[in-house]
């Protein structure tokens, strides 16, 4: 097989399309997808990582495969990526935005002359909880061509709009990286973390700490929509160090936002007190596996809500509430409030002074005047 020459050698942080854009460039002085084409090696091939077309551009090239098989994401099917053995789904991605540092890219070029052959795009602005250029210590940018190839991330055909980035001023003070960018980076270099963390999978644990962190940011009023990425990269600065504490801590937080919203709203509220994090694991659009947050959040929801018998709460039905009012079992029973209240009252179940809990055994209660028996489910119930 005819081999290209001189050789153009695969830099350790860049990604496979970022060193075929490269060679395009010295090569052909032109784009990425005809010079592919030429190397009969389908672009969107190479774009999902696939090995054939990564070891085709290796031998070709006359390079080792493994620094760039090591950093290669490959699709692995329906919108879930591999890299460096982390399976991960594709939101943890940019996906078709390139995020840049364009500072970095002009360093790339300083004095060169040939600029386009050695601008490269690195891994790790692939990933989307690295928001954080670690050298310049500034929030790296998301943009794109709205065409159909932003998923080839060619910067070499976007140096307009790199050039008009670069006359956007920085940021004064710099900005150390997030310590969950330092997690997930160090975690893909194969370094333990916080248990807690390592036991979920590598997006799992982002997202989480992410969403978390927005409930303590900004409050259970934000929407996830409206983040901006610096917003998200705040989000995952302020949930770090809860969720690096474990299990423990999210519950006792959890716990605590919760007794803190029923106070403030009269009655406990897991949509109204968990905001975004709730919405994100109620959604009945959610594809893919969350992760341990969600069995947490709905423990916590079970432990300190009232509820109605068989409601669904984060996916699953609950057979037998821990807590429920007056007003949850009339409405499962499909009995008026005050006639239970009546029902349990006669039956000398009636609650003493002040708030405090019912404890019912599992009986049927009969009314006088013919209505159906109403069952009573061993629980704890609280009047509303």
């Amino acid at each position: 097989m005819a081999k290209l020459f001189p050789k153009v050698s695969f830099v350790h942080d860049e990604t496979p399309l970022s060193w075929a854009a490269r060679q395009a460039a010295f090569h052909k002085g032109g784009r990425l997808v005809p010079f592919l084409n030429d190397l009969r090696i389908p672009a969107i091939d190479l774009a999902r990582g696939l090995p054939g077309a990564v070891h085709r551009l290796c031998e070709i090239a006359g390079q080792d495969p493994a620094p760039v098989v090591w950093n290669t994401i490959s699709s692995i099917g329906a919108r879930r990526f591999s890299l460096r053995q982390h399976e991960f789904s594709a939101e943890f991605t940019t996906g078709v935005e390139t995020r840049i540092r364009p500072y970095c890219l002009a360093e790339d070029q300083y004095d060169q002359q040939r600029p386009d052959v050695v601008m490269r795009h690195r891994l790790a602005w692939c990933l989307a909880p690295v928001r954080t250029c670690r050298r310049h210590g500034t929030l790296l940018r998301d943009v794109r061509k709205s065409a159909w190839d932003d998923q080839l991330h060619e910067l070499q055909a976007m140096q307009d709009i790199i050039a008009a980035e670069l006359a956007v001023p920085e940021p004064c003070e710099p900005r150390a990286p997030s310590p969950l960018q330092t997690y997930v980076e160090n975690r893909l270099e194969g370094h333990s973390g916080p248990i807690w963390l390592d036991g979920q999978g590598i997006d799992q644990a982002s997202r989480a700490v992410e969403m978390v962190g927005g409930l303590i940011a900004f409050g259970p009023k934000q929407q996830a929509a409206e983040l901006s990425q610096r917003m998200w990269d705040d989000a995952g600065r302020a949930g770090w160090g809860l969720a690096a504490g474990g299990e423990g801590e999210v519950v006792a937080f959890l716990e605590d936002t919760l007794k803190a919203s029923t106070r403030s709203e009269g009655f406990a509220s897991p949509r109204s007190a968990f905001g975004m994090l709730y919405a994100w694991l109620n959604s009945g659009h959610l594809s893919k596996d969350p992760g341990p947050i969600r069995a947490l959040l709905r423990h916590v929801i079970i432990e300190n809500t009232p509820l109605v018998p068989g409601r669904n709460v984060l996916g699953q039905p609950v057979a037998r509430p821990k807590y429920s009012t007056l007003s949850s079992i009339s409405k499962s029973e499909n009995v008026h409030p005050s006639t239970l209240h009546n029902l349990l009252k006669a039956a000398g179940m009636s609650p003493g002074e002040g708030p405090g809990a019912w404890s019912l055994t599992m009986r049927r209660l009969s009314s006088c005047s013919g209505m159906r028996s109403l069952l009573c489910r061993r629980s704890r119930f609280r009047m509303s």
